[in-house]
């Protein structure tokens, strides 16, 4: 929509805010807050480890981390996230050497656009939009 600004709208596509819903539908507002901002607390660490395990092509540690971000990122409804760690949960060392990088700078951008779309959720700010 024109009236929408281009930052508002990119990340929507990959984000599915039915999961936060589901949460408080499950547990209350507070709940799927809590679950929000742990999921951005604990994708800061598993970003990191993803990035030095991609650096060393250190394929069981980027396997191993990619498995745990997608698990979180399912939980709040990080579509983008989810499909890449998918998509990413077998590459090889050589393709770890090659493009292991990118992957990490791919996941990291994807990680501030969610952090943008539900920050001020997660800490209590405001409602959830969309």
């Amino acid at each position: 929509a024109p009236e929408e600004s281009p930052e508002g709208a990119k990340p929507a596509p990959s984000f599915d805010v039915a999961s936060l819903r589901d949460l408080e539908t499950l547990g209350g507002e507070n709940f799927a807050r809590d679950i929000a901002a742990q999921f951005l607390a604990d994708a800061v660490g598993l970003l990191a480890s993803i990035r030095v395990a991609a650096e060393s092509a250190d394929e069981a540690a980027f396997r191993d981390q990619t498995h745990a971000l997608r698990s979180c990122a399912a939980n709040v409804g990080a579509r983008a996230i989810y499909e890449k760690c998918l998509k990413w949960r077998a590459l090889d060392a050589a393709t770890l050497r090659a493009e292991g990088r990118d992957c990490a700078d791919a996941l990291e951008r994807d990680y501030a656009a969610v952090a943008e779309r539900i920050g001020a959720y997660a800490r209590g700010e405001s409602p959830l939009e969309g």
